[in-house]
């Protein structure tokens, strides 16, 4: 384990449990944020245009053409907040794989090294995994583990 190990696409959700819950936790967040928005946004047009409607005069068929044109408007955010769901969900699903994924190689490089005694072998994540500190951290304790076993050897 001296160089990132590259993973497949399949093993993507490492940690499908705690990767589905974060994502879900923030899925919802964004739905109801989004369904917040999306209410006040319809009742406000709609409120705007029977005040309009009351001081203008205007005649009932222009009315109904600025409803259908409220109605096109709650299809179009609702289109647009569907492709940011699953952008997000994409984000989401890329972020976590990030922590998950240092979590699975320093949890492997315990059990495969520091627990068997093997002793001076590094853990190297990539490049834009989270949890960098500690795998230094582990590194520099295998290294140290390394010289107080050589020092008692002798």
């Amino acid at each position: 384990m001296t160089h990132a190990s590259k993973r497949s696409f399949r093993n993507f959700l490492l940690n499908p449990l705690l990767q589905f819950r974060f994502g879900l936790y923030m899925i919802i967040n964004l739905i109801v944020f989004s369904l917040i928005v999306g209410t006040f946004a319809y009742f406000y047009l709609y409120s705007l245009v029977d005040f309009l409607a009351e001081i203008s005069e205007v005649p009932d068929t222009i009315k109904e053409l600025i409803v259908i044109e409220i109605k096109n408007f709650g299809i179009y955010f609702g289109a647009i907040l569907f492709i940011f769901f699953l952008l997000s969900t994409i984000f989401i699903v890329i972020k976590t794989h990030r922590i998950v994924g240092a979590e699975y190689a320093i949890n492997r490089f315990i059990k495969e090294y520091l627990v068997n005694l093997h002793f001076g072998q590094a853990i190297s994540l990539r490049k834009y995994d989270f949890l960098k500190d500690i795998a230094t951290n582990l590194n520099t304790l295998s290294l140290k583990l390394k010289d107080s076993c050589h020092d008692k050897k002798m």
